[in-house]
């Protein structure tokens, strides 16, 4: 290849000395063109040899790449604990469930059963010890299918403990069975050091101890979202809310199965709230109606005789009505939808979202047309009586002022209702369907 090389600059030396004037012969042009194929040749060979240099370069600084990350776990896996990443540490409060995979320190992983809980808890105990403030987050779940009887664990209840006494945090429990009592006792005690309380699977007993709590229980609360899990008939209609103190608190989601429990958490700051998120399953319409047009209207009133501007500071409000309900209802079962949202209708109100199986659109266009709010996201999944389109081509003028409406019909074939739909129709008739198409009134 050099000597290649040598003969081709050799070549383009004598070229350079003859005139520009001279016509070379046709073999010399044939001698010159065998060159030029030999320096292209040679050219392309090198542009190869320097992709290829690029290439493996590429690769070798991929691997130092890993290295270095390499070396930099060993290290920190022999240092100051201060510098393990989080995403290990939170591997610690991850109660195992399904195949129960937990990443271990970096020179070994290996997958442990749910049953090892305590060993876990057990290696890890020392780093929790020797730094609890590192924790931004913990997430705690306990499943009662594994097995985990949490008052004969004592290292799970020593280290939750000691991280709960030492720091200010978000935290987050799906309960199992009763067999919790012991971390949810730990919890009654740092109530005050907890910005956002997730707890889901709660028993009733257990939500009667929170809302017992003394008054300023929850002084640094900003997040609350309980999801209750009905255990039995407590009634908790005389309880005092200790949430209804709580300076701080933001957001509320509550869950429900039965509206035995919505008074005590309705009894809140509204003034204070950002997000109001109400979820019910498996109720009667009539009896998620009557429940919150109680509360919601009594805190209204409790609201409006101490400030004006009850919901100045509520942007938005979310009412979830999930699905599982009794079909046979009828549509003079529905909601009063005009009587129960007026009061909370008003310019401050910046969005309305209604989740819903059973919201008649005529009461809520009607509602619209003569309240004073001119951005709402009003989301409706709804079985409509399609014989008042008058109603809806009315709501659909309301567009101009509305910042997004969506509105999608949900009618199982199956179901048969002369209030509802044609028997055993699930398309709108014709009538309703002349608003098919159109595309004025999108936002």
């Amino acid at each position: 290849m050099a000597k290649a090389h040598l003969k081709l600059r050799e070549s383009a030396s004598e070229l350079k000395s003859w005139k520009s004037s001279y016509l070379f012969s046709q073999e010399t042009q044939d001698r010159i063109r065998k060159l030029l194929d030999e320096a292209i040749l040679e050219m392309d060979i090198l542009n190869q040899e320097i992709s290829g240099a690029s290439t493996e370069q590429k690769g070798l600084e991929r691997r130092r790449r890993g290295d270095i990350k390499r070396v930099s776990i060993l290290r920190s896996a022999i240092s100051d604990v201060k510098k393990l990443p989080s995403e290990i540490l939170e591997k610690v409060f991850y109660l195992l469930h399904g195949s129960g995979a937990v990443l271990l320190p970096p020179s070994k992983s290996r997958h442990f059963s749910p049953w090892s809980l305590g060993h876990i808890c057990s290696r890890w105990r020392s780093i929790l010890w020797a730094s609890p403030l590192i924790w931004g987050q913990i997430t705690i779940q306990v499943y009662n299918g594994l097995g985990i009887n949490l008052h004969s664990n004592y290292h799970t209840r020593d280290v939750v403990k000691h991280v709960l006494l030492k720091t200010t945090m978000t935290i987050s429990l799906i309960f199992g069975e009763l067999e919790t009592q012991a971390i949810f006792d730990i919890i009654l005690v740092n109530s005050r050091r907890f910005r956002s309380l997730t707890l889901h699977s709660l028993h009733t007993d257990m939500f009667a101890v929170l809302l017992r709590q003394p008054s300023d229980a929850w002084e640094s609360l900003e997040f609350l979202d309980i999801q209750l899990k009905t255990t039995g008939d407590i009634n908790l209609n005389n309880t005092t809310s200790s949430f209804q103190t709580a300076p701080n608190l933001r957001s509320v989601a509550f869950l429900s199965s039965s509206t035995e429990y919505v008074p005590q958490l309705l009894l809140l700051p509204f003034a204070q709230l950002v997000d109001l998120s109400i979820s019910f399953v498996e109720l009667p319409v009539a009896a998620v109606y009557a429940t919150l047009e109680q509360c919601l209207h009594l805190t209204l009133a409790r609201m409006s005789a101490r400030c004006d501007n009850t919901f100045d500071a509520h942007r938005t409000m979310t009412l979830h009505h999930l699905q599982k309900f009794n079909l046979t209802t009828t549509y003079e079962d529905f909601f009063d939808w005009d009587r129960f949202l007026q009061p909370f209708i008003t310019p401050s109100l910046s969005s309305l979202i209604l989740n819903s199986q059973r919201v008649p659109i005529p009461g809520v266009a009607s509602l619209l047309l003569r309240s004073a709010c001119s951005l709402i996201n009003f989301a409706v999944e709804t079985w409509s009586p399609y014989e008042r389109n008058e109603d809806i081509e009315s709501l659909l003028g309301l567009l101009p002022n509305i910042k997004r409406l969506v509105v999608s019909w949900v009618v199982p074939s199956s179901y048969h209702s002369e209030n509802l739909c044609p028997t055993g129709s699930a398309t709108p008739p014709p009538e309703a369907r002349k608003l098919e198409g159109r595309s004025d009134w999108l936002p």
